[in-house]
């Protein structure tokens, strides 16, 4: 007997070889990337992730270079194709734009963190 059940077969069988052929395609489902906050997209595992909390951008006669910084430390280089590196650069600016319709914030950028990091140090 066979039904679906939010796209996944569920099989009912006595069958050995055809239930270990069900559980390998159950592990394969569960191993495919993770999506988050709703989306669509793969959330890879943790050791092919990368964080970073500085960048510099620039760029040649046919692509966008944007190396990533983690403290201080450049860590790793990307390359893009000028119309990727711009419906990249609007797809995160509508990201952060829509996070801060909702929440009612505007997050600072590192300009802004600067500046105040000035007037802090020197109101010490």
């Amino acid at each position: 007997m066979r039904r679906k059940r939010e796209g996944v077969k569920i099989v009912k069988t006595k069958d050995r070889d055809k239930l270990m052929v069900v559980a390998t395609s159950l592990m394969k489902i569960m191993e495919q990337p993770r999506t988050s906050g709703g989306g669509d997209f793969p959330i890879l595992p943790e050791e092919k992730s990368h964080y970073f909390n500085g960048y510099q951008v620039g760029f040649g006669g046919g692509d966008v270079v944007v190396t990533l910084i983690r403290n201080g430390t450049p860590t790793i280089t990307l390359n893009a194709s000028f119309t990727t590196a711009k419906s990249f650069a609007i797809a995160l600016s509508d990201t952060i734009g829509k996070l801060e319709r909702c929440a009612e914030h505007q997050i600072m950028t590192i300009d802004q963190v600067d500046t105040a990091r000035k007037v802090f140090d020197e109101s010490k």
